[in-house]
């Protein structure tokens, strides 16, 4: 649910009323709309109404639980960044989500402010991605974590995309809830969501691992490699082998009753590793967020040991599949 306030202008005498909105309802009542429209406040109800055809179209505002009252709380902390880099960290972990409500997994994206350097984090229980947080400016002093709804998460992007890339957004860190504010077209903006009351995995610990190879290569190729491994994938089976190859990797599947593929790939191995399995559409999206870089890492070690793909301001780790 997303947090609307309305401010009659007409009738000083009339309080501002805060209510709660389903945000996919009001974004795609909007879309359907003329250039030209009014909306109005009326006994509890927002009313969206065309001058063309005089049709109305009306929901009640739900009491808020975001705020108890119409003063936005004083935040903890605020961090400035330009909505292009926002969005990038955001969209890049947030291909590490869990993909169903039932994942036992927290379903959002944590801001990890437990030391001096903040994270953006994402897990879905098989792979795990991480972005430090670079903002323009700071006020105050970020500690703890603040874990974003995933529903939240894709609203944040949306409010984003429409924002010119050199355009910046003040991300504000409240007790328990994050707020967004921008500014579009000389109207302020603010998004806000209550957080996850939950502790974020220790991610941490993953970060001392060692490692016997690593595999340098360009992500667009080897993207294609596993697109065209996932085709013959099924629900069944769906993991690739990975294993060192004369001076490459070979990457292969086996799924009976469909056959074999296997492909070989050049590219540069530092050091050894024995044949490993992975989930394909890990891997996929674990270098989804690197397709424009032009070199990535991979460190790998055994079936028991994460993979870790690396990029300039992006971290991800992946859990082998064991292997039958």
């Amino acid at each position: 649910m997303t947090t609307i306030s309305v401010f009659p202008f007409s009738d000083e005498n009339l309080p501002p009323f805060e209510g709660l909105v389903p945000a996919n309802t009001v974004f795609n009542l909007v879309k359907q709309m003329p250039d030209s429209f009014h909306i109005l406040y009326k006994n509890g109800k927002l009313i969206f109404e065309t001058e063309e055809n005089e049709t109305e179209f009306e929901f009640k505002l739900e009491s808020p639980d975001i705020f108890p009252s119409p003063n936005i709380p004083i935040p903890v902390a605020s961090l400035t960044f330009l909505a292009e880099d926002l969005y990038t960290v955001l969209n890049s972990v947030s291909f590490f989500l869990p993909d169903n409500e039932k994942n036992y997994h927290i379903d959002g994206i944590c801001l990890d402010f437990r030391e001096e350097q903040g994270y953006a984090v994402a897990t879905n229980g098989f792979s795990l991605a991480y972005v430090p947080l670079h903002p323009l400016e700071i006020e105050g002093k970020p500690e703890g974590d603040y874990i974003i709804p995933t529903s939240a998460v894709r609203n944040l992007l949306k409010l984003l995309q429409l924002l010119p890339q050199e355009h910046t957004v003040a991300l504000f860190l409240h007790g328990n809830f994050v707020s967004l504010a921008c500014n579009i077209s000389g109207f302020d903006h603010q998004l806000a969501a209550n957080c996850i009351d939950a502790r974020f995995v220790d991610w941490r610990e993953f970060l001392n691992q060692e490692y016997s190879a690593t595999i340098s290569f360009t992500p667009v190729a080897f993207l294609e490699v596993l697109k065209r491994m996932k085709i013959i994938a099924t629900k069944s089976v769906h993991t690739v082998s990975l294993s060192q190859w004369k001076s490459g990797i070979e990457t292969k599947i086996n799924v009976p009753d469909l056959g074999e593929a296997r492909e070989f790939s050049r590219v540069d191995v530092f050091g050894e590793f024995p044949e490993i399995d992975f989930d394909v559409s890990l891997l996929i999206n674990a270098l989804r967020p690197l397709h424009k870089e032009p070199l990535v890492e991979v460190d790998l070690k055994d079936s028991h040991t994460p993979m870790r793909v690396r990029g300039r301001n992006y971290t991800c780790l992946v859990m082998p599949c064991a292997r039958n």
